[in-house]
């Protein structure tokens, strides 16, 4: 009964594994068809609001991915030094402190 209960524990296990290596690659075109949606009509806003010429809107998304990177490697190595609860709190106090400081 030991033997049976360990195959379908593994057998589950694959299953598992599988249909999760088959969702995460759909999910993340979906986040990227989504985002690619919003950059383009942000830059349209953005190009409208600020005056900037069709060049100028057109580099506006790669410097927000470019902005990403630069910032999320940062995070993700603080994130895991001292942990995701701590960077949280800490972005929630150093995030807002500009924009106090502005007002």
């Amino acid at each position: 009964m030991l033997i049976y209960e360990i195959i379908i524990d593994k057998t589950m296990e694959n299953t598992k594994n599988t249909s999760l290596s088959k969702l995460v690659p759909v999910m993340l075109c979906f986040f990227a068809m989504g985002f690619v949606d919003l950059v383009g009509i942000a830059s349209n806003y953005v190009k409208a609001d600020l005056g900037l010429t069709d060049s100028q809107a057109n580099i506006f998304p790669s410097l927000v991915f470019f902005w990403f990177l630069i910032f999320s490697v940062p995070t993700g190595m603080l994130m895991s030094r001292i942990g995701q609860k701590k960077t949280v709190l800490l972005s929630l106090i150093e995030f807002p402190a500009p924009f106090a400081v502005l007002s």
